[in-house]
C-alpha cells in the first residue's frame, strides 16, 4: 500500500509505499543492488517502508530472519534494522542467535545442549564494492561452531539442516571463544581486524588453556599474533593474499603434545596407535604456500621426546636444525632412551 504522485514537470515524482515481506529469500532483494550475492541463506519477514523522490530513495524497516546460515555458520534466528538507499545497503542493530540444539530434518536433536550463543553488529555495503563491518559475539562453545567442524573425526555421524551438513558432536575441540571483528575497505582490498579470546581451549589431549589470536588483514597481507601465556606459547605470522601466497612465521612454546595432530587412521595403520610425541622450543620459517616443499626453516628445540608402548626416547641437550629449499640439516641432536644412546647430524635431501 502507499502513495504515488507525479510532480509538475520538471520536478521529479514522489512516492511513498509500505510493503509486507513474508518469509522471502533475502537474496532476491540483495542481488537487485549488489553484483555478487552474500552467502546468506535464510528467510526474512517484516514491514518495509519505501520513500523516494525521483532516483533518490530509502527502503527501511525492521526484519526478522529464521533459521539459516551466514558464510557457512548456522544460526537459529535473528533480526536486523534494514536501510537501503541509492548508494548502499545498511545493516543496523544486527542480532543473530544460535541455540544449543542441533537439527536433523528440522527436529531438535535431544542429545544437544541448550547453550545460547549470540552475535551483534552493524555494517554497510556500497554498490561500488566498499564495506564496513563491526561484530561482537558472546562466548561461543567451540563444539557448536561450524568453523571448527573440519576437526571432526570422520566416523562421527552427520546431522543435517536445510542449509549445510554438520556432525552430531564435536569431541575433539572444546573450550570457548569470544570474537570481535572490525573492518572497512573494498572487497578487492579487504581491511579487517579480528580478535579471538579463548578459554579452556583443547584439541584432543592438547590443552592450550587461555589465550588470544589477533588477525589483521591490511595492504593485502594477513598478520597473525597469538599468545597463550600459561602454556608459554607465542606465534607471529605474516601471509600474503596474492599468489604464490608467501608467508613467514616465528613460534615459541614449552613442551606441547604433537601426536594429537597426527591422523588417527595413519597411526593405526602404521602400528603407532600408542605413540606420544612432545616438542618445545623455537622455530621460524618462510616460504610460499604454492611450494611448501621448498620451505626454509630454522629451529632450536629444548624438548623432543616420544614414547611408544614401553619404549621411550628423549633429547639429551638442545636440538638444532634447519631446512633450505627442501634440504633438511640436523646440526646437533642427541637422544637417550632404553638401551639407546643416539647422536644425529647431517643432511637429508628430498628424493
Amino acid at each position: 500500500s502507499g502513495n504515488f504522485r507525479l510532480a509538475q514537470s520538471p520536478k521529479p515524482f514522489l512516492y511513498n509505499f509500505t510493503a509486507e515481506a513474508n518469509s522471502i529469500d533475502p537474496q532476491e532483494v540483495i542481488t537487485l543492488f549488489l553484483k555478487k550475492p552474500i552467502p546468506l541463506f535464510t528467510t526474512a519477514t517484516g514491514k518495509l517502508y519505501i520513500n523516494g523522490i525521483g532516483k533518490t530513495f530509502t527502503v527501511t524497516g525492521p526484519v526478522t530472519v529464521g533459521e539459516g546460515s551466514l558464510y557457512g555458520e548456522r544460526f537459529t534466528k535473528g533480526r536486523v534494522l534494514l536501510a537501503i538507499n541509492e548508494k548502499e545497503v545498511q545493516l543496523r542493530n544486527v542480532f543473530l542467535e544460535k541455540g544449543g540444539a542441533a537439527f536433523r530434518g528440522g527436529i531438535a536433536h535431544p542429545a544437544a545442549s541448550a547453550s545460547r550463543m549470540t552475535a551483534e553488529g552493524e555494517g554497510e555495503i556500497s554498490y561500488q564494492g566498499d564495506y564496513r563491518i563491526a561484530v561482537k559475539t558472546s562466548p561461543l562453545s567451540l563444539d557448536k561452531v561450524d568453523l571448527f567442524r573440519s576437526f571432526q573425526p570422520a566416523e562421527a555421524g552427520p546431522v543435517y539442516d536445510a542449509v549445510v551438513p554438520v556432525p552430531d558432536v564435536l569431541p575433539n575441540v572444546s573450550g570457548e571463544m569470544t570474537l570481535s571483528v572490525e573492518g572497512k575497505g573494498s572487497f578487492k582490498k579487504p581491511e579487517l581486524k579480528a580478535i579471538a579470546a579463548f578459554e579452556n581451549l583443547q584439541y584432543k589431549e592438547a590443552s592450550m588453556d587461555s589465550g588470544t589470536v589477533d588477525v589483521n588483514w591490511h595492504n593485502e597481507n594477513v598478520t597473525i599474533v597469538s599468545s597463550f601465556p600459561k602454556k608459554n606459547f607465542s606465534l607471529t605470522a605474516k601471509i600474503g593474499s596474492n599468489k604464490p601466497y608467501p608467508f613467514s612465521f616465528k613460534a615459541h612454546s614449552a613442551s606441547l603434545p604433537m601426536h594429537p595432530f597426527f591422523p588417527k587412521k595413519w597411526l593405526l595403520m602404521s602400528g603407532f596407535s600408542t605413540l606420544s610425541l612432545y616438542a618445545g622450543g623455537d622455530i621460524s620459517g618462510k616460504g610460499n604456500f604454492e611450494t611448501l616443499q621448498q620451505i626454509d626453516l630454522t629451529g632450536d628445540l629444548s624438548t623432543l621426546s616420544t614414547t611408544w608402548g614401553d619404549y621411550w626416547l628423549t633429547n639429551d641437550g638442545p636440538i638444532t636444525f634447519s631446512a633450505q629449499k627442501g634440504n633438511f640439516l640436523i646440526e646437533k641432536g642427541s637422544f637417550k632412551g632404553i638401551n639407546t644412546d643416539l647422536t644425529l647430524s647431517g643432511r637429508l635431501a628430498p628424493l
